[in-house]
């Protein structure tokens, strides 16, 4: 089944294309569009790809002949007769038209009709309604401010350029501005046509298909174009100077539809009880920019996704990189693997694993009393203690032992907040349990759950009630045992870092700690900015595809990110706040005549100026 379909295209013109069914064996039947030109007084101007109808002006009517006669594709692709050809038009919108000095149409500038009237010279007394009629009568008002800031900053953080040199002209400028879309809405990508509307689109995109079954077919050959996107990772990495410090991080997202394959059931951060797909990020400690996203399995877990990252990241020609983790990533195989490639690494260590309690057991006491072991972390007191372990390397080290580093923190004023905060929840759970007892540990177990959390759990024993006789059954009571709210408390105000560098200082590993929460907040950005907190496609290349938009919407939205950390405007405004705000610079298109913009608000221009961004022309 096919038929004709007609689309408002930014320029106040419409756009014919001819819809047709795709039938796909065991799938639900999708539909392709062929754009066939531009609508202008019920002629159509045929499209480029017919080029031997190309600039030709032809009735609609018999446009619709031919259609209903089921011959129009081999129609316009025949050679014309008697059809006249006339100079196609630009579809279009100027990039770099002069804009008036004065920002709003006053008496001496009055817009044209659209009907093609000469327009009337509005008088001083004109009423506020009919200058808002006069001003609606206007080919196009497009929404520049927005765009004009991620343009440049696109421009500036050398993300366009990527993009133009990766993906082509025209694909590169299409998949930049569905990032604009994301970063500036945050909606679903089936929004995108009626956003697009308003923007100052480039040329490059006069016959973009911006529909949701266009957007689909975009998503879906960009997830299978692996050559190209490999070629934009490699391109991206060598603007980025080719990173030597990475920041690596996990999150995942939930997906209601369990056809894609990557999609199960595992750790899921959300809290959701559905299947999910994780993600893995790698960002630039240096510039904070993301490096590389990838998809992963939903089962898979932190530690075990670590070795084949950094074997992608080395083919994507990076070397001699070090990489700042999470406890998550804890474990003796990955610390093996990184010491066997030769990668330098800052990791958190889980404070109940061995060498973590066994550096306790040997400084714990040294670090809960001031001494030498204090130092200052700006304003915050800290008090330190390391000590050096082996591990054994099978690959690069050839069979040799190398020598690991792990620090351990104490942060005395962290921990006597905590052991106040549990011997306060102690202290109430023995209130409440005073006179009570149980018909059987189960029981006790259970009131005893509903109380408090699993730390304050450990700080009381379930214990049999001595019996009078032996006709007497069994009851349980609750009572707080002082050595296991010792054990409670042991490991509160601790924390312990790997570090492959044994030279590291303390002050040092403590920044490299820090840094380790970008990626985190990356993640958070990504799925709660710019609305990519659901999978909704089984499709596995629409979702790959997806995923490539994700993570350029992610570098475009944080290099303005980080813009205006640097003009100290995030204090007064978040990203999507100055995108929102700046909407209101507008820019008036008359079918003819001088292009105008209107008012520009002063909080607008105030933002620009700190962010050294000049008014759109």
């Amino acid at each position: 089944m096919s038929h004709l379909q007609k689309q408002s295209l930014p320029n106040g013109r419409a756009a014919l294309h001819l819809a047709q069914a795709v039938y796909r064996p065991g799938k639900t039947p999708a539909q392709s569009r062929i754009y066939l030109g531009a609508i202008k007084d019920e002629q159509l101007v045929v499209s480029k790809k017919f080029t031997r109808r190309s600039g030709h002006v032809i009735p609609m009517a018999t446009i619709r002949e031919e259609f209903q006669a089921g011959r129009l594709l081999e129609w316009l692709e025949a050679s014309p007769t008697e059809i006249p050809v006339i100079a196609k038009p630009k579809l279009g919108r100027p990039r770099k038209s002069s804009v008036a000095s004065t920002p709003v149409i006053g008496p001496a500038a009055a817009t044209p009709a659209l009907s093609g009237a000469p327009p009337v010279p509005p008088s001083a007394e004109e009423s506020p309604l009919a200058a808002k009629s006069r001003m609606a009568n206007t080919a196009a008002v497009d929404e520049v401010g927005a765009w004009h800031v991620l343009e440049t900053i696109g421009q500036e953080c050398g993300l366009l350029p990527v993009l133009l040199q990766a993906f082509g002209k025209t694909e590169g400028w299409r998949l930049f501005t569905i990032a604009c879309h994301q970063v500036v809405t945050g909606s679903p990508l089936y929004l995108m046509e009626s956003w697009a509307v308003d923007q100052p689109l480039p040329m490059e995109l006069i016959e973009a298909d911006f529909s949701s079954p266009g957007l689909s077919l975009l998503m879906e050959k960009l997830g299978r174009d692996c050559a190209t996107v490999t070629a934009f990772h490699r391109y991206w990495i060598e603007h980025l100077g080719h990173p030597k410090s990475l920041v690596y991080d996990l999150t995942s997202i939930s997906s209601y539809s369990a056809a894609h394959p990557l999609v199960e059931y595992g750790y899921n951060r959300d809290k959701e009880p559905l299947p999910q797909v994780n993600l893995a990020l790698v960002v630039d400690a240096a510039t904070s920019l993301p490096v590389l996203l990838r998809a992963l399995p939903g089962s898979i877990a932190d530690v075990k996704t670590l070795k084949l990252t950094c074997d992608l990241l080395t083919d994507f020609g990076l070397a001699d990189f070090d990489c700042r983790l999470d406890r998550g990533f804890d474990s003796e195989e990955n610390l093996r693997d990184l010491l066997n490639a030769d990668i330098g690494f800052t990791l958190a260590a889980k404070i109940d694993g061995s060498r973590a309690q066994n550096l306790i057991a040997k400084f714990g006491e040294a670090l809960l009393l001031p001494g030498a072991h204090t130092f200052f972390d700006g304003e915050r007191l800290l008090r330190h203690a390391s000590d050096n372990f082996t591990v054994k390397c099978t690959q690069g080290a050839a069979g040799k032992a190398k020598q690991v580093k792990l620090h351990l923190y104490c942060d005395p004023e962290q921990r006597a907040l905590m052991i106040r905060e549990l011997e306060r929840r102690c202290a109430a759970i023995t209130k409440a349990a005073a006179g009570l007892s149980f018909a059987s540990q189960d029981d006790a177990k259970a009131w005893l759950d509903k109380q408090e959390n699993a730390q304050t759990r450990k700080a009381f024993a379930i214990t049999a009630l001595p019996k009078q006789s032996k006709q007497d059954k069994d009851l349980w009571r609750i009572e707080m045992e002082t050595k296991a709210l010792l054990l409670a408390c042991r490991n509160f105000g601790f924390f312990a870092i790997y570090s492959s560098d044994l030279d590291s200082t303390r002050e040092g590993i403590i920044e490299d700690y820090r840094i380790r929460d970008i990626a985190e907040k990356d993640l958070d950005i990504m799925k709660n900015e710019n609305g990519q907190h659901r999978l909704r496609t089984g499709n596995p290349f629409v979702a790959q595809g997806r995923l490539v938009l994700a993570f350029i919407s992610l570098v475009l939205h944080l290099a303005l990110q980080k813009r205006m950390k640097a003009a100290d405007l995030l204090k007064s405004y978040s990203v999507a706040e100055l995108l929102g705000m700046l909407r209101r610079i507008r820019i008036i298109r008359p079918e003819t005549g001088p292009v105008y913009r209107t008012e520009v608000p002063k909080k607008c221009v105030k933002a620009l100026e700190v962010l050294g961004i000049p008014l759109p022309d």
